[in-house]
């Protein structure tokens, strides 16, 4: 696994461009400054930078400019935020030694802020048919898309990924800013290699319907069961009422000794139905047990008396 950050190179270095021709603006913005014409040098360094066509070295050279400028302009806080980006790209930058203390104010206060979050990260890894970037850190949110050499880019999703096809020949992995400026160049041939292990699929094994399943029939044995005794209590006071009507026949009517003979024969005609449906339900599940385990399985088991086997049954 590798990961990188941007080395910080001077103006005048010489980088290879692949594609990429310098932004005309920046050329501009460096007459301009030598002109010392500050003003004119902020606009048109800005106007480099969305270009687009800037390489990492020529970001960072954007950003340390544009933070110079801005210091003397007096506009500390942006100069700041130009400094931070400089040294999210390269946190070893430094100020030249002939920089008054007044001015480097905005660059120490960067330094700290990449101190406390750290500078912009990325991690690549080359898999079977495509390669993995990640964002590790990225502070400033400046990463926006990764593309193979220069071809199309890929945004970053929520997670700070990119997906990219390993295409034949590819020679570096670069991540964009949101002008499509070059931040950070990985090159294919040091990505590690993600070699994924074969996985080996069991056979399906079918599983039964719920009609064949004990735990079904079970279920339904008990609310069966539940079911015919709440009959048979219901069956059984309405006998005891019956009793008593007859018992004290004075105080009630035929009527009332032939509503609770109804409901006693109705009751205990359900609670016997529901008896024998319930033993029905019982028989099935015993044999939905023995007749349907999918897979059956011994094993050893510790016993109060010693070692014995327990037999597993999954459905």
């Amino acid at each position: 696994m590798v990961t990188r950050t941007l080395p910080w190179l001077l103006a005048s270095t010489l980088a290879v461009r692949g594609a990429f021709a310098e932004p005309v603006k920046l050329g501009e913005a460096r007459t301009a400054l030598a002109a010392v014409q500050y003003d004119k040098a902020r606009g048109l360094l800005v106007a480099a930078l969305k270009e687009g066509t800037a390489t990492p070295a020529e970001v960072a050279e954007i950003y340390r400019l544009s933070a110079s400028t801005a210091t003397v302009l007096g506009d500390r806080e942006l100069a700041e935020q130009y400094y931070r980006r400089w040294l999210a790209l390269d946190p070893s930058a430094a100020l030249s030694s002939s920089v008054a203390p007044k001015l480097r104010e905005p660059f120490v206060a960067a330094q700290a802020y990449i101190g406390a979050h750290g500078p912009l990260s990325v991690k690549a890894q080359r898999h079977a048919a495509h390669i993995a970037v990640i964002i590790e850190a990225d502070p400033l949110a400046m990463a926006a898309r990764v593309s193979v050499d220069d071809g199309d880019a890929v945004a970053f999703d929520a997670e700070r990924r990119a997906t990219l096809e390993d295409a034949a020949g590819a020679r570096r992995v670069v991540v964009r800013d949101e002008y499509g400026n070059a931040l950070v160049e990985l090159a294919a041939s040091d990505l590690p290699v993600v070699i994924e292990p074969a996985r080996s699929r069991a056979p399906a094994t079918e599983r039964p319907s719920l009609v064949r399943h004990p735990a079904v029939w079970g279920i339904l044995t008990v609310a069966a069961g539940v079911t015919s005794l709440g009959f048979g209590i219901a069956a059984q006071n309405a006998n005891d009422e019956l009793a008593t009507i007859v018992a004290n026949s004075s105080e009630y009517t035929l009527a009332d000794a032939e509503a609770a003979r109804d409901r006693r024969d109705r009751h205990a005609l359900t609670a016997n139905v529901g008896f024998v449906a319930t033993g029905l339900f019982a028989v099935t599940t015993a044999i939905m047990f023995v007749t349907r385990p999918e897979k059956t399985t011994v094993v050893p088991a510790a016993t109060p008396s010693g070692v014995g086997v327990a037999v597993l049954r999954a459905w």
